[in-house]
């Protein structure tokens, strides 16, 4: 879906790209956090296995709302399917795979590792998942930033700092834990929203947006995957959680580079 959504978006409320790509962030956010919050709940009444196939029915309105919607689209803003499609690879799909899949990298390593590390620094087993939450669910507001008319340049010094900040915070027991779940949720859900914003951006030509979202998209999450693995073996060979935060903290700066690279190449073109 997340393929999807940016062309669909493109297609169909082209003067309104940013704003609509912020909801669903936004959207997709809080939907995910609520289904964090009440799968122990139904796992609890019904089984691990009734809990999850009842996960599944938001998809199945999904779905149903997709097919009615398309029937009420206008002619002229329906995607048109085509045959002779020629993938190309120029720079900014490059920079694109590679901002989404930095920042994906850094989104599912933190979310994997976040509640161990923390108990490493001295946080208890029930604080660590609180500060999970609560890193989930501060992402919710950040993905309206957008809708403010913001320049995507003027953000990265934001991301970084907050990239950063957050990862200093993480050394911290104590209120530096709260900060950096904070700090970290916010950021992270904004890069990922400036991300699929981005994609959406990319070109006036739906066929281009949808080709660079599927190169985008397939190749950061193949990427990201890397991270969770890589941290949790420099952890092992290392005995400590500072060589893998270091290098996570590298990625934090080489993602904000690749976005300004990204931006610029966006603006020339």
């Amino acid at each position: 879906m997340n393929i999807l959504i940016p062309t669909l978006i493109a297609a169909t409320t082209p003067s309104r790209v940013t704003q609509m790509t912020s909801y669903y962030s936004l959207t997709m956010n809080l939907i995910a956090a609520i289904g964090t919050a009440i799968i122990l709940p139904l796992a609890t009444i019904w089984g691990w296995t009734t809990a999850m196939q009842l996960l599944g029915l938001p998809a199945g309105f999904a779905l149903l709302a997709s097919v009615f919607y398309r029937h009420a689209l206008p002619t002229q803003s329906r995607v048109t399917p085509t045959t002779n499609v020629h993938w190309k690879l120029d720079r900014s799909t490059t920079l694109l795979a590679l901002f989404m899949g930095c920042q994906s990298l850094i989104f599912y390593t933190l979310i994997t590792w976040l509640p161990t590390i923390y108990q490493a620094f001295g946080a208890s087993a029930a604080e660590a998942g609180t500060l999970l939450s609560v890193f989930q669910l501060v992402g919710i507001p950040a993905a309206l930033v957008l809708t403010y008319r913001w320049h995507f340049q003027r953000l990265l010094p934001l991301i970084l700092l907050g990239y950063l900040v957050g990862l200093t915070c993480l050394l911290w027991r104590g209120w530096g834990h709260w900060l950096s779940a904070i700090i970290l949720g916010l950021t992270c859900s904004l890069v990922f929203t400036l991300a699929l914003n981005l994609i959406a951006t990319s070109s006036r030509r739906v066929t281009v947006v949808a080709q660079r979202s599927a190169i985008a998209q397939s190749c950061g999450y193949l990427l990201a995957a890397v991270g969770p693995l890589l941290l949790g073996q420099l952890n092992h060979i290392f005995a400590s959680w500072q060589p893998g935060l270091l290098l996570i903290g590298g990625l934090m700066i080489l993602t904000v580079s690749i976005g300004y690279a990204l931006v610029t190449t966006t603006h020339q073109q």
